[in-house]
């Protein structure tokens, strides 16, 4: 497929502008990506069903960037698999002196009697960066979840961050490195983005506006998350209006 038309097809499943998701791309999802890689990432997000800007991010260096769901994304593919049947049930594992050391995931399908798990070690997924240093909980739960997601549904094809060795990623490293941006940016992000999304309303939706507004004027965001906050922002806005038509329409 030639790379403007899967662009086009990618813009219109996320109803944007293909210059708009093309710009976002290439200044935070993926700088200095190689055309290759940035039709491989809209690739597997048009295969996955998946909003690019959203549910998806890429990770690694030069050769060796790869593109992969962020939680939201995994828990998409989860959620619309008919057979689901529960999940995910994360428990935390601790050493005798009370310190994290694991998280196990659980998730059951409608065929199988037992459930699927997966453990993901802190030792092996702790990265030097301020989430995993402030939410340490957190993202071992969505390490855990990811890849139990993936040995549920036979999703194995699929990569992870936490799946790829970083010896084996730096043997194809090519420099210069581009910066990749996190999937949760940063905590700031993360807290922002997860109140837009519980917007149920304009009201709710401007309180939220407002509050990131002050955020970025306080340089506690940086553009490219400003930009990804603006498109969920104008995505939310767009299903309250529908939900408000749809009302409108049954009374």
């Amino acid at each position: 497929m030639n790379n403007d038309n899967l662009l086009i097809q990618v813009a219109q499943q996320c109803s944007i502008e293909p210059a708009h998701l093309q710009k976002v791309m290439m200044e935070t999802i993926m700088p200095g990506g190689k055309p290759e890689q940035v039709a491989a990432y809209l690739t597997l997000a048009k295969t996955l069903d998946l909003n690019p800007l959203n549910e998806m991010y890429a990770f690694g260096k030069g050769n060796a960037i790869k593109p992969s769901p962020t939680v939201d994304g995994w828990i998409k593919i989860m959620n619309r698999n008919p057979n689901f049947d529960g999940g995910p049930e994360c428990n935390w594992n601790h050493n005798e002196k009370g310190e994290l050391v694991s998280c196990t995931a659980r998730i059951w399908r409608k065929d199988r009697k037992m459930p699927t798990e997966a453990t993901e070690w802190l030792v092996e997924c702790r990265q030097d960066t301020k989430n995993w240093k402030d939410m340490p909980y957190r993202m071992l739960r969505h390490a855990a979840v990811k890849q139990c997601i993936r040995y549920a549904f036979s999703l194995t094809d699929i990569p992870t961050e936490e799946a790829i060795q970083p010896e084996s990623m730096a043997q194809n490293e090519e420099p210069p490195a581009p910066k990749v941006v996190n999937p949760e940016g940063s905590q700031t992000f993360f807290l922002l983005k997860e109140q837009f999304e519980s917007c149920q309303s304009q009201e709710s939706l401007e309180e939220a506006n407002s509050l990131a507004n002050a955020y970025a004027k306080r340089g506690d965001l940086s553009k490219g998350e400003v930009d990804r906050l603006k498109l969920i922002q104008k995505q939310v806005e767009q299903d309250i209006a529908k939900t408000m038509a749809t009302a409108t329409e049954a009374a």
